[in-house]
């Protein structure tokens, strides 16, 4: 990657983007140019070859950062007593329930050697940070290599000024240099940050002010803290949003493979290489960040033969929480994905598995269902963070919006007047489903809708090919 590719040629790809919107008309029939040429660009950016992994993430910062206009920006550092405590509770975990001394990485990989833990408040002019306050704690997404915190503050304004809420987030550690389960260990220490009391250095909050969100491979975070949370018996959140979240790295699922040019990711391929050695290393994704590391980062990924986790844990809940085999006692959780993107079939199973864990009459005594999944037609990865401007983006937006004053109001006397005002499924079709007109076989699909390009929700029942998931298990 270098200057002429990064500074001039995109301005070709922008007049190439226009030429193919021109002629042929954009992949899918409700797009503007605005959003075909964000798909073709991004594409683009993702596709340029780069040769040091540090330079290629200030890129992609210095490219995609943005700033609120209503909010205070404050930047902060996490406390060693959070990243130890957290540490030694990850720690722990592993070993109880994989054996071995509950270490998966090297001693250079150990947050005492690792650089500080940077976080983030982004607080609405309006509010201020106390012990009352409702928070928002946001994980980047990245493919959990690359991206930060700071390319989603305008977005998350947009949440926190209808929701009463302060956003928060951190920069958590990133592969290939810093293996799982670096990524959960640091989300885990901004939750004992935000918990722990006012004399202990924490911001002595409850987790029933705390809603946890992300995209991507932060989707896929979020989704783990919540399941590492209940397994350790730390408690609940009040509730989780997750954008087309990864949460299988241990399968390629139907819809990750093929050339789709309507979403912004590149197939999902050639992740996994796991000969030992860097012989016929086939072109790909962990090609790539293996000849933009360093010898040791290299001889770190030959071992463990995939970019985030050895391969033998890959479809372990804290890499790959589809792969848990208990999806119950989870905090509400709303997921987002689009139509035409790589991880949809994700969300549909993630969708299924909670469902499916409960019976109808369990279903019914939910104030808020434990999940509830919209799929937007004719939209990419990703498409209301990194698109907010569009139509489709502001009704997910408000959706989103929606199911998070839930979520704060949950345990309250108001809950029932924020469930009339702030619906989760707004513009519902009349003809949805509801549990009274699915049978015992369709039940797994409860709340599970379609969003048309007119924004109209449709109940959903997906006919799609799939994959065995990988289900953990101790005997595995």
């Amino acid at each position: 990657m270098n200057w002429f590719q990064t500074t001039i040629l995109p301005y070709f790809e922008k007049l190439k983007a226009l030429l193919i919107y021109l002629t042929s008309g954009p992949p899918c029939k409700s797009w503007n140019f605005t959003t075909w040429s964000y798909v073709y660009l991004y594409r683009y950016y993702e596709s340029l070859p780069f040769d040091n992994l540090e330079d290629w993430r200030q890129w992609f910062i210095d490219m995609c950062e943005t700033w609120p206009k209503r909010s205070i920006v404050e930047k902060i550092e996490i406390s060693d007593r959070f990243r130890e405590k957290a540490h030694e509770l990850v720690v722990n975990h592993l070993a109880k329930v994989y054996g071995g001394d509950g270490i998966w990485y090297g001693e250079e990989c150990h947050w005492k050697n690792s650089p500080p833990l940077q976080a983030e408040w982004n607080i609405p002019n309006d509010k201020t940070l106390d012990v009352n306050s409702k928070v928002i704690f946001y994980i980047h997404g990245g493919a959990f290599v690359t991206m930060a915190y700071s390319e989603f503050r305008s977005y998350l304004e947009s949440i926190t000024l209808e929701t009463g809420a302060l956003a928060f987030g951190i920069d958590y550690r990133l592969a290939p240099e810093y293996p799982a389960p670096c990524q959960l260990e640091d989300v885990l220490a901004g939750i004992l940050y935000l918990t722990s009391t006012i004399d202990e250095g924490g911001k002595g909050l409850n987790l029933n002010q705390i809603v946890v969100s992300g995209d991507s491979a932060g989707g896929g975070i979020a989704s783990s803290i919540c399941h590492f949370m209940r397994d350790i018996q730390l408690g609940q959140v009040a509730g989780s949003v997750l954008f087309s979240p990864w949460i299988d790295l241990a399968s390629s699922h139907p819809s990750c493979e093929g050339s789709d040019y309507r979403d912004i990711s590149s197939p999902m391929t050639n992740m996994v290489h796991s000969t030992g050695t860097p012989d016929d290393m086939p072109i790909g994704m962990f090609m790539g960040m293996y000849y933009a590391s360093d010898d040791l980062v290299k001889k770190r990924l030959l071992e463990r033969g995939h970019h985030l986790a050895p391969v033998k844990y890959l479809n372990t809940p804290i890499v790959s929480p589809l792969c848990d085999n208990c999806f119950r006692d989870l905090p509400p959780t709303l997921v987002i994905a689009g139509e035409c993107e790589r991880l949809r079939d994700e969300s549909y199973l993630y969708h299924e598995q909670i469902t499916s864990s409960y019976t109808e009459d369990e279903l019914k005594r939910f104030k808020i269902p434990p999940s509830t999944t919209h799929i937007y037609e004719e939209m990419f990865h990703v498409f209301a963070p990194l698109l907010p401007e569009i139509n489709t983006s502001k009704m997910a937006t408000k959706r989103v919006i929606n199911f998070i004053n839930q979520c704060f109001a949950l345990n309250t006397t108001l809950f029932e007047k924020i469930k009339d005002q702030c619906p989760i499924n707004l513009n519902l079709s009349k003809q949805a489903n509801n549990l009274e007109t699915l049978d015992k076989e369709e039940l797994k699909w409860n709340n599970l809708y379609f969003s048309r390009v007119n924004q109209k929700l449709e109940s959903f029942k997906p006919n799609y090919k799939r994959s065995q998931i990988k289900t953990w298990s101790p005997k595995a």
